[in-house]
């Protein structure tokens, strides 16, 4: 499933921000919850199974938003919710 699914239900689709805007937001948010948690880039990618090249273009903008299971894996190892890595100005 896309992540896109999700995003559709929450307050930013109801605004009709681009993905990539979308994209950016929770790439910021990742980045700073990883950084807070003490976690490595290379740490979280282990968690989540992926390359930590791949984590780097989230939180950089770089990429597509990713698949679901990954977000929730990366929400699992930082203790939040998906809808807290969607908010804005965190």
């Amino acid at each position: 499933r896309r992540l896109s699914v999700l995003v559709s239900r929450t307050r930013i689709a109801r605004r009709r921000m681009p993905m990539s805007d979308i994209a950016e937001i929770m790439g910021k948010n990742l980045h700073r919850l990883r950084k807070e948690s003490g976690c490595s880039l290379e740490q979280m990618a282990i968690v989540c199974g992926v390359h930590k090249n791949t984590l780097w273009k989230l939180e950089n903008g770089k990429g597509s938003t990713g698949k679901v299971q990954m977000w929730v894996k990366i929400c699992e190892r930082l203790g939040c919710r998906m809808e807290d890595m969607m908010k804005e100005g965190e």
